[in-house]
């Protein structure tokens, strides 16, 4: 080998150390398909989304719908998004926004809620966004398409009146358009720096909604003559399929329907805690994106050790449960070398990243089943 080779090498490889995009790098990411935009015509807006839905994906956040950083720097024309976990922020302000194109009565006196409009309305209407406390659990959150004539006090008391109403999405009201109220979930909204129009995201992630999917689609909706809302797209992560049909069939949808066997179903009533089906959707979370988005999974509070010691105790209350017990051991290491063929084929990842990566990811998702 001769010195200029020699040099040339020693750049790529140092090149290849540094930049966080390089060949290297990605070998241990799994590749993916998602997001795919639905949509019966092309559009802007729907294009912008699709940007901004990559960018949210590829992100660590394990719940795609309460991470707007990646978003935010990413320059997608975000204007009003969540700011940190719902769980993190109930009964505060829990949106970021931009003030150059969104308003807020900031947080009102207590009872009244706080509301976000689009400052500049535009074909009659303005997007609102209103937030207002709940319970213990978090807050409920609305979106309109309101006349663009209405008072800013009376957008809080639009907000504040809808506290007892039931739960109702794309609904003409006198004030414009409902898209939703009274739902867990936050909205997110956009701008288009072409059409200076906002651009409203509904991410259909309602907890306990059966109809959300493995991970939520996001329904995208632009203003239309008229205080009117139109559905632009929608925006799909992921098959729509449940979260354990996801999985490829064979050891590792085996194992997991195992596990959500011992999940079980709870005898009483668990009041507005839902310890179980709590339980059962963050172990439905876990198994999605340990098949589309590893990198983005959550830590348990369970190490390996708490679990495997809680699943003997547990083993002993009947042979049945004994007998899932064994049968769960003699799984894992099949269902681990599933995930690595998996990771190889549908991923493309080299075979040792994914033996790897299928290690790592598996343990959390198996961890994730349980809360000892």
């Amino acid at each position: 080998m001769n010195v200029k080779t020699s040099k040339t090498l020693l750049l790529i490889a140092c090149v290849s150390f540094l930049l966080p995009g390089a060949a290297q790098a990605k070998s241990n990411r799994p590749t993916s398909p998602w997001p795919q935009v639905v949509a019966k015509t092309k559009s802007a807006e729907c294009a912008q989304i699709l940007k901004a839905a990559k960018l949210v994906f590829d992100g660590k956040s394990p719940d795609l719908n309460e991470d707007a950083e990646p978003a935010i720097k990413g320059n997608v024309g975000l204007v009003l998004a969540p700011k940190g976990r719902a769980v993190d922020v109930a009964g505060s302000q829990s949106f970021w926004f931009d003030e150059k194109f969104i308003e807020t009565n900031k947080e009102g006196p207590e009872g009244i809620p706080t509301v976000y409009w689009q400052k500049d309305p535009e074909k009659g209407g303005r997007f609102l966004v209103g937030q207002k406390h709940m319970n213990w659990e978090g807050d409920w959150y609305d979106m309109y398409f309101v006349n663009a004539d209405i008072k800013p006090e009376k957008l809080s008391e639009l907000v504040s009146g809808s506290q007892q109403e039931s739960q109702a999405e794309m609904k003409t009201i006198p004030e414009g358009t409902l898209i939703y109220r009274n739902l867990w979930h936050r909205p997110w909204l956009y701008r288009n720096a072409q059409s200076n129009q906002i651009i409203a995201v509904n991410p259909l992630a309602d907890w306990g909604n059966s109809k959300s999917g493995a991970l939520p689609e996001w329904a995208i909706y632009g203003p239309a003559d008229g205080a009117k809302v139109k559905l632009l797209g929608t925006i799909r992560f992921c098959p729509k399929v449940e979260p354990l049909k996801l999985l490829p069939a064979g050891p590792l949808r085996e194992m997991a329907m195992v596990l959500d066997k011992i999940i079980g179903i709870p005898k009483d009533d668990e009041g507005t805690f839902r310890a179980t089906p709590r339980l059962r959707s963050e172990a439905a979370l876990a198994w999605t994106n340990l098949l589309l988005r590893p990198w983005a999974m959550d830590e348990p509070s369970n190490s390996r050790a708490d679990v495997e010691a809680g699943l003997k105790r547990w083993a002993k209350g009947s042979p049945g449960f004994a007998q899932q017990y064994a049968k769960l051991k003699s799984m894992y290491p099949q269902a681990e070398q599933a995930l690595s063929a998996y990771y190889q084929t549908s991923g493309k990842m080299p075979a040792a990243a994914a033996k790897h990566l299928a290690k790592e990811s598996l343990d959390i998702a198996y961890r994730s089943n349980f809360k000892f």
